[in-house]
């Protein structure tokens, strides 16, 4: 049996796994640290413009923070499509592209804590070798 998708598919599911993890990380962390800012501004007693300056920023920082990180979800839901579709013969090819593509994407938003990107690359590569 040439054409076990195992590995790849076991290599590409722990990377859309670890893409999630990480984006869902990123999200939680932008909440509490705009949380804490908001906070912190407001405990150190500063005047109100300085208050809104620093919430503005802190506000603009952390949104973009979140967007990266909901992307980066849709990012991991489909790496994982991807590595189901390697488990069936007619959507291997399309499946590994997937894997392949959006692991290498997914840099951007954080790579499933750079090892999610290694692994979606190696078992999209391999996929990819293996798919009819």
């Amino acid at each position: 049996m040439g054409n076990d998708m195992t590995a790849p598919f076991v290599l590409s599911l722990i990377a859309g796994v670890l893409i999630l993890l990480n984006s869902i990380v990123a999200i939680a962390m932008a909440a509490l640290g705009s949380a804490a800012i908001s906070a912190g501004v407001a405990a150190a007693g500063s005047s109100a413009a300085a208050s809104a300056l620093a919430g503005a920023m802190a506000g603009s920082v952390f949104t973009i923070i979140m967007a990266t990180g909901i992307v980066g979800i849709i990012f991991g839901l489909v790496v994982l499509l991807g590595a189901v579709w390697m488990k069936k013969p007619e959507k291997a090819k399309k499946g590994s592209i997937i894997v392949l593509v959006l692991s290498i994407i997914s840099i951007f938003t954080g790579g499933g804590f750079i090892l999610g990107l290694i692994l979606g690359i190696i078992g999209g590569a391999i996929g990819l070798s293996k798919s009819k």
